[in-house]
């Protein structure tokens, strides 16, 4: 269902949101239950031109009853609010906003192309408009100006103002309206946004150039408002094509599921083929995707051969060979046969979806530097107001007649637009690379904490190895068969997603045990009743425990580096599997890399402590454990935080979500539980290590711009506010030199998109 475009602006009122939005379905289709039970929406703001719109938006939102969180990204002008549905429906969101100036609807993919597309046509052409008419102003201006040195007809004269005051009509009627109509509806709630001293500076120049014209006497400065609405609208256009741009690096994910899947169904003994909504299919349906096509849910293959696109999840641009029993993604693209798939999760649950919810978290949420510049600039402009005030009745008992120049340059130089964008569009780009190379944000803060951090913690298997453990050897103890060892040991582990787990359930001949009643210690082991006999899996320390013998360590304790698994019954120890795992490639060059940036390094693993020292070894990592409970691991963290070191913590198993979660900043492979991949801050799709260390540069760079833009947004502010009001700077070099300090803010941020390393990894 795409949502109606009548609520893309100001103008809207609130009974076509109430007739539309208060509808159960529709409040059903764009909002979604949290974990612990509370409502989930993410809203399409129109309206917002600075970050002191977003902190307006966010407080009004904020002191309705019944919400929880409520936060406006100026930079994606995307909200993202929680609130108790008992208390609130989705449509009194909307009117809150609406009541605030703004408009909002729920964002719906579908409706965000034609919506950036409509507003660049509109900002456009009031840049074209300001333009054309602003060039003929200009060329009048000059006429103007030389005739006061070389002498001028005063009909003439006079002529060359009408004309001026002709050609800037259409300026002040639409191309600048938006800036009237932002401020009069900023006034009207008592709030001072970027746009009230623009306006107040357009309307001074226009009105006391009116005023001239008529009288015939004083200087007009219509060459002033016509450059200063262009130069200002080409900075906002700027900035917006930044913000687009990179908003369409995710939007490619989130129009990538197509619409309507090909359902088989069992008719007697012939297959029937429906085509159906994806939205609606369930798991165990079966799918046929034909070549070219997308798929429409996570499932699994249940017949044919092919090659598929993961590109849209993973980043990994060539094509992945796929057969039967082989998982595949929603949004994969089908290259060379048609394939047959048992759906597995239903479109909300897919991978997809589940990254797309903790992308539009992450883009909804503002770090605390941008929560800092946008009280900042709020705070700035009606400082800026107060100021243009007393400069003008300072000048008005000075010198009468310079009064109006004079304070149409304060209001017109200073620039608040600067403190604004020197954060958001800094953090797009980022952002927006980081999403280029596979790497999923899931929260705000991601940049902004990833270039403080100074400790590195990785987990070893499916972090550093690659997780699929090949069984080596299989020796029996007790009167088990190696067959039935392995069945029963499948049988136990037979829902556990631990790569141990994984790699025993392949090497099952035929069908595992039926086990019953089993129990999953994450990162430990499991036990389970096998034909009412209790057995035990696991490490060997789980399995030492469990049967109260400490001679186990002992005697199976060796120093190879090998993965041991113990299976054992309620007395002794029946078989143990040695598992081996190759290390990932790049994980050599990323610690290699991250300590030649300065980074303390650990290996906090799960298996045995000779495993990871080996590992550890390896890659000249030197902080080692090994044989940790999750708990253990997280103790650890929250050690080395009270230490002051920010860590960030590299994982992908299930045991692993409480470190992800209590880290400062956590990485998740996108192969791991949808537990771990939710924890974390950051998803590495493609799995690629190097990845990591480009995140580093990216974050660093990231902060380094963003101190740039700051420190020149600050200077420019107290260098020109003051030369302004002595009276050094003309209206129209006031107004180059604000917008000009905009476009340098919005170039800059671009730059943190790019970094040395990427270049070399490139």
């Amino acid at each position: 269902m795409a949502v109606p475009e009548m609520m893309s602006g100001n103008e809207t009122g609130t009974n076509a949101s109430s007739a539309i939005f208060s509808h159960p379905f529709v409040e059903e289709r764009f909002t979604r239950a949290t974990a612990d039970g509370a409502t989930e929406a993410f809203l399409l703001i129109d309206g917002i031109r600075c970050g002191a719109c977003a902190l307006n938006i966010e407080r009004s939102l904020q002191k309705l009853t019944g919400v929880l969180e409520a936060e406006v990204n100026f930079s994606t002008h995307r909200a993202r609010i929680v609130w108790d549905g008992s208390r609130l429906k989705l449509v009194d969101i909307l009117t809150a906003v609406l009541n605030s100036g703004y408009g909002a609807r729920p964002y719906d993919p579908s409706q965000r192309e034609t919506g950036l597309e409509a507003e660049r046509k509109r900002r456009l052409r009031q840049l074209g408009i300001s333009g054309l008419f602003g060039m003929q102003i200009m060329a009048i201006s000059l006429a103007l100006y030389a005739g006061e040195f070389n002498g001028i007809e005063d009909s003439l004269r006079a002529l060359l103002r009408w004309a001026s005051l002709v050609l800037v009509l259409p300026i002040i009627a639409y191309a600048a309206s938006s800036f009237f109509l932002n401020a009069a509806a900023d006034l009207r709630r008592g709030r001072t946004g970027m746009d009230v001293p623009v306006s107040l500076g357009l309307l001074i120049a226009f009105t006391g150039s009116v005023h001239a014209t008529l009288t015939d006497t004083g200087a007009i400065y219509f060459d002033s408002v016509a450059m200063f609405v262009f130069f200002l609208l080409l900075a906002r256009y700027v900035d917006f094509s930044a913000r687009a741009r990179h908003a369409r690096i995710a939007e490619s994910l989130v129009t990538a599921p197509p619409t309507m899947a090909t359902r088989v169904r069992e008719s007697g003994r012939e297959l029937s083929r429906e085509q159906v909504l994806a939205a609606t299919l369930v798991p165990g349906d079966r799918v046929i995707v034909a070549c070219g096509e997308t798929v429409p849910a996570d499932g699994v293959m249940l017949s044919g051969q092919s090659t598929v696109d993961e590109s849209l999840l993973t980043g990994e641009s060539r094509p992945v060979i796929k057969a039967v029993g082989e998982p595949v993604m929603a949004g994969s693209v089908n290259f060379e046969n048609p394939i047959e798939i048992g759906v597995k999760r239903v479109a909300d649950d897919s991978l997809l979806a589940t990254t797309l919810r903790l992308m539009e978290r992450a883009r909804a949420a503002k770090p605390p530097a941008e929560h800092l510049a946008d009280r900042i600039a709020g705070r700035f402009v009606a400082a800026v107001l107060l100021f243009a005030l007393i400069v003008a009745l300072y000048w008005w008992h000075a010198a009468p007649d310079r009064w109006l120049p004079i304070t149409i340059s304060v209001l017109v130089i200073t620039c608040p637009c600067a403190l604004s964008l020197a954060t958001p569009s800094a953090l797009a780009a980022g952002v927006g690379a980081l999403t280029k190379r596979g790497l999923i944000v899931t929260r705000g803060h991601v940049l902004e904490t990833l270039a403080r951090a100074n400790r590195f913690v990785f987990d070893k298997t499916g972090t550093l190895t690659w997780g699929k453990l090949d069984l080596s050897r299989v020796e029996v103890h007790g009167n088990l068969s190696e067959d039935s060892a392995v069945r029963i040991a499948a049988g136990i582990e037979q829902n556990v997603s631990h790569p141990v787990a994984r790699s025993i359930r392949s090497h099952c001949v035929g069908a595992p045990a039926e086990a019953k009643h089993v129990t999953v210690t994450p990162g430990r082991g499991a036990e389970g009743y096998v034909e009412g006999k209790r057995y035990l899996i696991g490490c060997l320390s789980f399995v030492a425990e469990r049967l109260a013998d400490p001679q186990l360590v002992r005697r199976f304790d060796t120093r190879h580096g090998d993965t041991l698994v113990l299976l054992a019954d309620d007395s002794s120890v029946l078989a143990s599997f040695l598992l081996r795992d190759a290390t990932r490639p790049d994980a050599l060059p990323l610690v290699a890399y991250l300590r030649s940036m300065g980074f303390k390094l650990s290996l906090l693993s799960g298996d045995r402590p000779q495993t990871a020292e080996l590992l550890a070894l390896h890659l000249g990592i030197q902080d080692t454990s090994g044989d940790l409970l999750p708990q253990q691991k997280l103790a650890t963290i929250r050690e080395m935080q009270a230490g002051g070191e920010i860590v960030a913590v590299v994982g992908d198993g299930i045991n692993d979500t409480p470190v992800l979660a209590g880290a400062n900043v956590s990485f998740a492979m996108a192969g791991g539980p949808e537990a771990a991949r939710a924890s974390a801050d950051l998803i590495l799709m493609n799995d690629q290590l190097e990845n990591i260390a480009a995140s580093v540069s990216i974050a660093r760079r990231t902060r380094t711009v963003i101190s740039q833009n700051l420190i020149w947004a600050a200077g420019y502010n107290l260098l020109a506010l003051p030369a302004a009001a002595l009276g050094f700077v003309p209206p129209w070099l006031a107004a180059i030199g604000m917008s000009v300090s905009s476009l340098i803010v919005v170039a800059n941020g671009l730059r943190a998109g790019t970094t040395p390393f990427l270049q070399r990894e490139s």
